[in-house]
């Protein structure tokens, strides 16, 4: 079996954070988490990527309620901390898909989905396609079909 990795420093919330290219919402400081809860939220996340992360989770982390976290998470980052996941996750995979032949079973388990299924009806919804398809298309030369 292929082991997946992510070539290093393509963790799916590493390095610094840049407002542009997070999708962090600055609009008001009040309301919003705060730099320190970012940074500790987003390193929560790159550790277990893989794994099962609940909000209540990631409030723990923050040191917030979970509706208060939810709201501010959403405030910070312009959508809800389960739509962040999925999205991390799909580009996670999306990445894998990219970098070898592993099978989506393997990704998908290790991006933190469920199962093959789950990541295909959620990358279909994201991408118009399912993965094995952009796969192909992804790995052809160019101008070729």
């Amino acid at each position: 079996m292929d082991s997946i990795s992510a070539p290093e420093g393509t963790g799916a919330t590493s390095g610094k954070i840049d407002s542009r290219e997070s999708g962090i919402y600055r609009s008001s400081a009040r309301n919003s988490l705060l730099e320190w809860q970012i940074r500790r939220v987003s390193e929560y996340i790159d550790a277990h990527i893989g794994s099962r992360i609940l909000v209540s989770d990631l409030s723990l982390v923050a040191r917030r309620s979970e509706a208060h976290f939810a709201r501010a998470f959403k405030r910070t980052f312009g959508e809800t901390p389960h739509a962040y996941l999925t999205r991390l996750r799909l580009e996670l995979a999306s990445r894998a898909m990219l970098a070898g032949n592993a099978p989506l079973t393997d990704i998908a388990l290790t991006c933190g989905f469920t199962d093959q299924a789950h990541l295909c009806r959620l990358f279909r919804r994201w991408i118009g396609r399912t993965p094995a398809e952009w796969r192909r298309n992804r790995s052809r030369p160019w101008g070729r079909r």
